[in-house]
C-alpha cells in the first residue's frame, strides 16, 4: 500500500529533461494534496546525473533557481533572486531546523544523496510549511520515515563517486524492507574532499595559491534509521538522522576559518485516512532537532559556538466536500532556542515561539484548477537583553489554471505574503569573521510584505514541451544587509572587529535595513525530441532566465546579489543501456550591480556525462562519467557574498558506480 498523495499530471517532465515523446505522466507530488501551483520534480532519475555536495549546487540549473556558493560546504538555494529565510528548505515536509538561513555560511543540514526526489513549489500550497516563503519552497524527499508497506524484504541502493577537481570520494548506501504492514529504512554517506583546483587566482595577493583554493575542503558523514506502520487506514512512524559535516570557509583575511557542525534530528509521523465520508486525512508531523557548530579559528581556538535547539510540529486536517473540492486545515507550532556565543559572536541569544494556522481551498474540474491559501502566524523573540518583539503575519494566495486545447495551460498566481524579520535582523551587532562582516540590526526592522503576480503558459505534446513563467514581485520594507559609506569616497566602509573605521579594516560594514523593491522576470524552457529510431533517440532543451531587483529609491539603485541572466541548451542521447549528456550553460555579466557592491563577469559552462547501465540479475549497476566546467572558466557566483574571493571548481571530472537491487 502506497502513502496516499496526490497524483499530478503536470508538465515537470519538461523542466526535468526527460523525453518529450514520453506520453504525460504521473508523477506523485509528495508536498501536497494540491496542484494550481508553479512547481518543478526533479526525479531520482535526474537526480543520478544531477547530484552535488550540496542542496543548492544540485539544484542551481533548474529555470529561476541559483546558489549562494559560499563555499563548497556551504550553499543554499536562491529562487527568482530571493534567499535566506524566503526560501524555505524542507526534509520530508518539515524545515532543515539548522542556523543556514541565519547567514550564508552555515551549511543546510540536509544531504541530497539521500533524497528520492527534490521538489520546487511556489503557490498557494506553501503556505503549509510556514510564513514568508516569498521566493518559494524546496523540500527533499527521502523515506527515512517510510510511507509505504510494498518495499522487497530487502532493497539496497548505493554510489560512490571521485571527483578529480578536489580529489574527493562519496560513498553512500540506503537499506530499505517491508515485511506484511512494517517498513523500515537505514541510511549513510561519508564524504572527503581536499582543497579545489581553480583556473588563475581567487585572489590576486596570494599568488602562492595559483591554481588551488585554500580552505575550500570538506568532510561529511551521516546516517539515519527510520520504521513505520502502515496500513490502508494509519501510518505511525520514528526516525533518527545525524549530520556531521567540518568545511572550510576561503577567504578569511586572518587566517582559516573552519565550520565544525553537528545535527541530531528526531522525526515522528502520525495520520489516519478515510475517517468519514467528509475527513479524508488527519496528520501530525513533529521534529525536534539539536544542532550546534563551531566557527573555529585558525590557532584552533573556538571564536563561535552556535546552538538552535528547535521543535516543530504541524496538524492536518483534510477535508473531501466532493470529487472536485477538497480543503486542507492546518496548525503549526514552532519552539525554538536559538544562541551565538563566544567572543566573535554577532548576535545575542534569542528564544522565538511561532504560531500558526492555515487554510487551502482546492476545486478541480475538466477545465479548471482552482486554489486559494490563508495563513496567520504569530512569531514572538525573547532576546537575553532588550525589549521583546512580536510580529502578527498574515499571507493570502490564490491561484486559477486554465485548461485549453491541445495541453495548453494558462496559470495565473496571486499572492500577499507577510515576513517577520530574523533574529540577525532585530539583534545583530558584532563581527562575523566567516563572511568579513560587521553586522548590526535594529528593533526598527518591519516585516516585509509582498505583492507578488505571476503568469504561466504550458504546453505538452507528443514530441515537444515548453512552458514560460513570468513574474511581477513588490516587496514592501524588503530587509537586506547594506553596506555604508559614511565617508563619501565611493568605497564601502570597512571596520577592525570592535567597529572601528579602518581604510583597510579586515570588516566591510553591514547593517540591516528595510527598503520597497521591486522584482520582476521570467523563465522560460523547450524540449524537443529530435531524433526517434528504434535504436536511439536524442533529446533536445533549451531554456534561459531573467531576474531584475531595484529599490524604489532611485538613490539607492539595484538591489545587490542578484542572479544574472542565464541561457542553456543541452542534448541527451540514448541508445539500448547508453546515455550521454552535454549542456551549456551561458552566465552573462552581472553589471546590475548593488550600492557599493563589484560586478561579475559572465561565464559558459560546459558540462558532459556518459553512463552505461548494467543488468545483473536483479541488480542495476550505472557507471559514470561526469565531466563538469569542461571549458576551465574562471567563474564567479554573484549572488555569493564571497564573489570576491572564492572562485567556482575548475575543470572536474567525476567517476562513479551506483547500484539498486
Amino acid at each position: 500500500m502506497k502513502h496516499k498523495s496526490l497524483s499530478l499530471v503536470t508538465l515537470v517532465l519538461v523542466s526535468s529533461g526527460l523525453s518529450a515523446a514520453e506520453e504525460l505522466k504521473k508523477i506523485t507530488v509528495e508536498s501536497t494534496v494540491l496542484h494550481a501551483q508553479s512547481i518543478e520534480v526533479i526525479t531520482d532519475e535526474e537526480l543520478e546525473r544531477k547530484l552535488s555536495n550540496s542542496i543548492g549546487e544540485t539544484i542551481k540549473n533548474e529555470p529561476g533557481v541559483s546558489s549562494t556558493y559560499f563555499a563548497p560546504g556551504a550553499s543554499r538555494p536562491i529562487i527568482r533572486g530571493l534567499g535566506s529565510n524566503r526560501v524555505r528548505v524542507l526534509e520530508n515536509g518539515i524545515d532543515s531546523l539548522d542556523a543556514s538561513s541565519a547567514s550564508e555560511d552555515h551549511a543546510v543540514s540536509i544531504e541530497p544523496y539521500t533524497a528520492d526526489q527534490i521538489e520546487i513549489l511556489r503557490g498557494p500550497a506553501t503556505l503549509r510549511y510556514g510564513p514568508g516563503a516569498i521566493g518559494g519552497v524546496v523540500n527533499i524527499i527521502n523515506q527515512r520515515i517510510p510511507t509505504r508497506n510494498d518495499f522487497a524484504p530487502l532493497e539496497i541502493s548505493g554510489r560512490v563517486d571521485h571527483a578529480t577537481v578536489s580529489d574527493g570520494n562519496t560513498g553512500s548506501l540506503q537499506l530499505r524492507g517491508s515485511q506484511n504492514s512494517f517498513s523500515w529504512t537505514i541510511d549513510g554517506l561519508t564524504r572527503d574532499t581536499n582543497d579545489y583546483d581553480i583556473d588563475g587566482f581567487a585572489n590576486e595577493d596570494e599568488p602562492e595559491n595559483k591554481g588551488r583554493l585554500g580552505n575550500s575542503d570538506v568532510e561529511t558523514d551521516q546516517y539515519g534509521f527510520g520504521g513505520s506502520y502502515v496500513t490502508d487506514k494509519a501510518l505511525a512512524g520514528l526516525a533518527f538522522s545525524r549530520y556531521d559535516t567540518n568545511y572550510g570557509v576561503p577567504g578569511a583575511e586572518e587566517g582559516d576559518i573552519r565550520i565544525d557542525l553537528k545535527q541530531y534530528r528526531y522525526d515522528s509521523l502520525f495520520e489516519l485516512y478515510d475517517l468519514s465520508d467528509a475527513i479524508e486525512s488527519i496528520s501530525l508531523r513533529s521534529t525536534y532537532n539539536n544542532y550546534r557548530h563551531f566557527e573555529i579559528e585558525e590557532s584552533g581556538e573556538i571564536a563561535t559556538t552556535f546552538d538552535n535547539e528547535e521543535l516543530e510540529s504541524r496538524l492536518e486536517i483534510v477535508n473531501r466536500v466532493n470529487q472536485q473540492w477538497d480543503n486542507t486545515f492546518g496548525f503549526q507550532y514552532n519552539d525554538r532556542e536559538f544562541s551565538a556565543v563566544g567572543e566573535e559572536a554577532f548576535v545575542q541569544p534569542v528564544d522565538e515561539k511561532r504560531y500558526g494556522i492555515f487554510a487551502i481551498s482546492h476545486y478541480h474540474t475538466d477545465m479548471w484548477d482552482l486554489e486559494g491559501g490563508l495563513r496567520y502566524d504569530r512569531d514572538e523573540f525573547e532576546p537575553d537583553s532588550g525589549e521583546d518583539e512580536e510580529f502578527d503575519v498574515l499571507s493570502v494566495s490564490l491561484g486559477a489554471t486554465r485548461f485549453l486545447q491541445n495541453n495548453l495551460e494558462l496559470s495565473v498566481f496571486a499572492s500577499r505574503t507577510e515576513r517577520a524579520p530574523q533574529e540577525t535582523a532585530l539583534y545583530a551587532d558584532g563581527p562575523h569573521l566567516a563572511t568579513l562582516t560587521f553586522e548590526t540590526g535594529s528593533t526598527d526592522i518591519d516585516k516585509e510584505t509582498s505583492y507578488n503576480l505571476e503568469i504561466g503558459l504550458q504546453q505538452q505534446g507528443k514530441r515537444t514541451g515548453w512552458k514560460v513563467n513570468a513574474f511581477y514581485n513588490q516587496i514592501d520594507d524588503f530587509i537586506y544587509l547594506a553596506s555604508a559609506d559614511t565617508n563619501n569616497d565611493g568605497i564601502a566602509d570597512r571596520v577592525d572587529e570592535e567597529g572601528v573605521f579602518e581604510l583597510d579594516g579586515e570588516l566591510l560594514v553591514a547593517n540591516f535595513a528595510n527598503e520597497d523593491a521591486t522584482f520582476y522576470g521570467f523563465e522560460a524552457e523547450v524540449n524537443h525530441q529530435l531524433i526517434q529510431t528504434n535504436k536511439y533517440t536524442l533529446d533536445g532543451r533549451v531554456f534561459g532566465d531573467y531576474v531584475r531587483a531595484e529599490f524604489d529609491d532611485n538613490d539607492l539603485g539595484d538591489v545587490p546579489r542578484i542572479t544574472p541572466a542565464r541561457i542553456g541548451a543541452g542534448a541527451v542521447l540514448s541508445y539500448d543501456t547508453w546515455q550521454t549528456a552535454v549542456d551549456v550553460i551561458v552566465t552573462t555579466d552581472q553589471n546590475k550591480e548593488g550600492d557599493l557592491e563589484t560586478d561579475t563577469d559572465g561565464f559558459t559552462m560546459l558540462n558532459a556525462s556518459v553512463n552505461k547501465t548494467v543488468y545483473v540479475g536483479e541488480s542495476d549497476l550505472n557507471i559514470f562519467v561526469k565531466g563538469e566546467n569542461l571549458l576551465d572558466e574562471d567563474a564567479r557566483q554573484h549572488a555569493s557574498f564571497t564573489k570576491d574571493r572564492v572562485v567556482l571548481p575548475g575543470r572536474n571530472l567525476i567517476f562513479g558506480i551506483s547500484i539498486d537491487y
